[in-house]
């Protein structure tokens, strides 16, 4: 009896266990810029991605901050459609109050169901 219980026990909490784990597959490739990419005042930061999941994109952020003691933040939202996706654009241009230095530049994409991945690269302004 003691065996039939426990048996039926571990069946119960391996079927919630499998029932309760979903694949929310997320995958992101930062194509450009690329780690170690350098740029000047007044370039624009040539910005390629690749995303792709099982479910429903909604937005991508990126984010790019200092590393050291240089002076530029930047950071905005995107939205995305669909579960594969190319992401291709010249937006983010390096402002004349950007200092020299070494930054870290990082592209978050978020899907309908919670899940986000991200990937970055460090980048330089000259």
């Amino acid at each position: 009896m003691k065996r039939s219980f426990a048996f039926a026990a571990a069946l119960l909490l391996a079927a919630g266990i499998s029932s309760c784990t979903e694949n929310h597959e997320l995958h992101v490739d930062l194509i450009a810029p690329t780690n170690g990419q350098a740029f000047s005042i007044g370039d624009d930061v040539h910005f390629d991605m690749h995303a792709h999941s099982n479910n429903e994109l909604s937005k991508y952020r990126i984010e790019i901050h200092p590393e050291g003691s240089s002076s530029w933040e930047f950071e905005q939202e995107w939205p995305l459609t669909g579960k594969d996706v190319d992401v291709h654009h010249h937006e983010i241009v390096v402002p004349a109050t950007a200092s020299a230095g070494d930054y870290h530049f990082e592209v978050m994409v978020f899907t309908q169901a919670g899940d986000s991945a991200s990937k970055h690269v460090d980048i330089k302004v000259n």
